[in-house]
């Protein structure tokens, strides 16, 4: 319940800060959200008197059946995020039919990050104008790949933690602090697309809490949570 009310007070916070975008936070709670993915970070090079590398983020901020909104996507430095169609790149919308099986690629240069189109029918855009070759990316910049739109953020914005507060209020329940079931209707498929993709088996657990409704009814919902989140943590 506090790690709760501390993700309610710093979105409250954060809201009295200047924003580089303003977010419909309805159609954002009325949205499954998925995790964060941290896409497989490369060798890393430290150069005497270079900038340090910092990590990016590229967050869904607009999706043509309004899915994946808040969905994270981290870069490391030297690591390659992909967006397209095809189930093989780590940016996969196959449900989106504008977007092409590989439509564009993200490369964290350590400096920064760069971004190309790979020769796609409906292009790149970079706020708002056709990417032509490669373009390095400023935090808060948005582009677009076909009917999906995203925002790009480096991970010390405070920006990037206000984002991290909403998916927090979203995926979880309040009371208990366990991701809810908007989340684990985004999950589970996800998770089955990569079972069949890799060609491994997938495994669901369910299990029933004894007497549980004994406990909500003697001592209160507000220990039956307790008892709920107690759970989770052992599991």
């Amino acid at each position: 319940m506090s790690e709760s009310n501390s993700s309610r007070s710093n979105l409250r916070a954060f809201l009295r800060e200047p924003s580089t975008d303003s977010i419909d936070l309805a159609v954002v709670s009325d949205s499954g959200l998925t995790q964060t993915y941290e896409t497989a970070s490369g060798n890393q090079r430290l150069v005497a008197g270079a900038a340090p590398e910092i990590e990016a983020n590229v967050i869904v901020i607009a999706h043509p059946d309004g899915k994946r909104l808040g969905t994270r996507y981290r870069l490391t430095p030297g690591a390659v995020l992909e967006v397209g169609r095809s189930n093989e790149v780590e940016v996969s919308l196959p449900e989106v039919l504008s977007i092409s099986r590989r439509h564009a690629r993200l490369h964290h240069l350590g400096q920064g990050v760069s971004i190309e189109d790979l020769g796609s029918t409906n292009g790149t855009y970079v706020n708002g104008r056709l990417l032509v070759g490669s373009s390095m990316l400023r935090s808060g910049e948005r582009f677009q790949v076909a009917g999906v739109h995203f925002k790009f953020l480096h991970e010390k914005d405070v920006e990037s933690a206000y984002y991290e507060a909403i998916y927090d209020l979203v995926t979880r329940d309040g009371l208990t602090d366990i991701y809810n079931k908007r989340k684990y209707e985004e999950e589970v498929g996800r998770e089955f697309a990569r079972a069949v993709r890799h060609q491994r088996p997938l495994s669901l657990i369910l299990f029933d809490i004894d007497r549980f409704k004994q406990i909500n009814d003697t001592y209160g919902h507000l220990c039956g949570d307790f008892v709920l989140k107690e759970v989770t943590q052992v599991v």
